[in-house]
């Protein structure tokens, strides 16, 4: 395995979209740059996007994604993860395992 530093300073996308939508455009998106392991990233209205209102969902899928050139999209990521159905409450917490 890699040590979690060599990913240090890099870009992390924690992307949101309406639970079992096939819209790839997102409701909401988080960036960061990482700093320390774990990564604890809380989403809300203010990284909604194009109008969009995440706390009008009731679940989202997420997508994380670790990029080394800073701009989001599969093909820049050189970790990724993912969760489904992810229920949103105030107390909602969701670990994502990232590989490569």
């Amino acid at each position: 395995t890699v040590e979690a530093s060599a990913y240090d300073g890099l870009t992390v996308f924690v992307i949101a979209r309406p639970a079992g939508s096939q819209v790839r455009m997102p409701t909401a998106v988080s960036r960061n740059t990482i700093g320390e392991w774990p990564l604890m990233v809380r989403l809300s209205d203010a990284n909604s996007m194009a109008g969009q209102s995440l706390s009008a969902l009731s679940a989202v899928d997420l997508e994380v994604q670790v990029s080394r050139n800073g701009q989001p999209g599969l093909a820049n990521a050189v970790l990724r993860g993912s969760a489904s159905n992810v229920a949103l409450s105030d107390a909602a917490e969701t670990l994502v395992t990232l590989t490569p």
